[in-house]
């Protein structure tokens, strides 16, 4: 089944494995006879949120080479992306106000598609690149997957850009599978093949000129929503559903467990014990949201921090100047200074 590992075993969303089939179809093949030999029960890829384990996932892509015989089937894959097929993270890209924030934000949230992976933003002085690695114990990844990856990378780029955008380099791992031809067509460049490491960069220039689609206020928003998802993801379903109540009630004042139990229809007694089977409790969450909250409020400049203080339950400023020095190492004062350097 699966999302019966999801807790355990990181997974890939089932929209991006839908994209796989297709480009297995176009290639003449059936794509549910390669999912079924993958472990992957195509019916199941059509229920909202379905994500498949990474080990199904690194099936798929030997069995969709073998299959269709093209060693570059990640790059038709990643062609057929479209931003709603990543949730709330391709929409929230498409409102950044830069690319080095659509990347950024790739890089933060890209659990959202797939937590087979971890990626990071590298900046130097001329250019900005994001490294793939595998997450977890992983040694190593399909590099069908990196060339989907790197393909949707290129796509967001031009989609957010309005133009004929084209990466500064690609560095891949793989060895050239003897098709630069279709690597160069859908990336723009030659990837630098047998390289020590999985990047996509792009200059400083691409990285920092203002983005026409631009929304600030809709890509806070639906950083939300990522973050939210992530956490479904990343612990259990009880302590999820908590935080997100936290979040609705911490601004009221109410935000205590009865209250919190009140809403979800449930015994108190009955949420501790299921918080616990998962590892929390009521208090270190309640604590992990505020703190979240209040690094999400304090980036907004519009949003004082007095208010903020009060939105969160503090008794004054002084009380929620301590607690953020705690949680961030700095004053919020000059945390929204950092921060707003950063978005710029």
């Amino acid at each position: 089944p699966l999302m019966s590992n999801a807790a355990v075993e990181a997974s890939t969303l089932a929209a991006f494995v839908r994209l796989v089939g297709r480009a297995i179809a176009e290639r003449g093949a059936d794509p549910e006879v390669v999912m079924r030999r993958s472990g992957i029960d195509p019916a199941r890829l059509l229920r909202p949120g379905e994500r498949v384990p990474r080990t199904a996932m690194t099936r798929l892509w030997a069995n969709a080479v073998a299959e269709t015989g093209d060693p570059a089937i990640g790059l038709a894959s990643g062609s057929l992306f479209s931003p709603a097929a990543s949730r709330a993270l391709g929409l929230g890209w498409l409102a950044s106000s830069k690319l080095r924030q659509g990347l950024n934000r790739l890089s933060k949230y890209n659990g959202v598609v797939t937590s087979c992976v971890n990626m990071k933003l590298v900046e130097t002085d001329d250019a900005v690149a994001l490294h793939v690695v595998p997450s977890g114990d992983e040694t190593d990844l399909a590099a069908e997957a990196i060339d989907a990856f790197f393909t949707i990378n290129a796509r967001m780029c031009r989609l957010v850009t309005q133009r004929d955008f084209t990466p500064a380099a690609v560095y891949l791992r793989r060895e050239d599978p003897g098709v630069g031809e279709a690597y160069r067509e859908v990336l723009g460049v030659d990837p630098v093949f047998g390289s020590d490491h999985d990047a996509f960069q792009i200059s400083s220039e691409d990285a920092l000129a203002p983005l026409p689609g631009a929304d600030a206020e809709l890509a806070a928003e639906l950083d939300r929503l990522s973050e939210r998802y992530l956490a479904v993801l990343e612990t259990g379903r009880m302590s999820a559903s908590v935080r997100e109540i936290l979040e609705e009630l911490l601004p009221t004042g109410n935000p205590t467990l009865e209250n919190v139990a009140r809403v979800m229809q449930r015994n108190p007694k009955q949420i501790q014990r299921k918080l616990a089977a998962e590892g929390h409790s009521f208090r270190e969450l309640h604590e992990q949201t505020r703190k979240a909250m209040a690094l999400r409020f304090v980036r907004d400049p519009e949003v004082s921090l007095s208010r903020i203080a009060q939105m969160l339950g503090f008794s004054d400023q002084s009380n929620f100047n301590r607690a953020f020095r705690r949680w961030a190492g700095t004053s919020p004062g000059s945390f929204r200074k950092s921060a707003v350097r950063d978005d710029d």
